[in-house]
């Protein structure tokens, strides 16, 4: 019974974070994990070259 719902969160933990990348992409952004990409005009927001 542990085992299942072990399974269970896990299976929601991926769906919830597949939702968030889905939820992301529609809205157009780029890089998914920079806070600055839905104010990026060019094509990759270049959060990554940044340091």
């Amino acid at each position: 019974m542990a085992n299942a719902i072990a399974l269970l969160v896990l299976i929601g933990v991926l769906a919830a974070a597949g939702g968030s990348v889905y939820k992301a992409k529609k809205h157009g952004r780029k890089c998914i994990g920079c806070p600055h990409a839905g104010e990026c005009a060019a094509r990759s927001c270049g959060c990554h070259q940044q340091q």
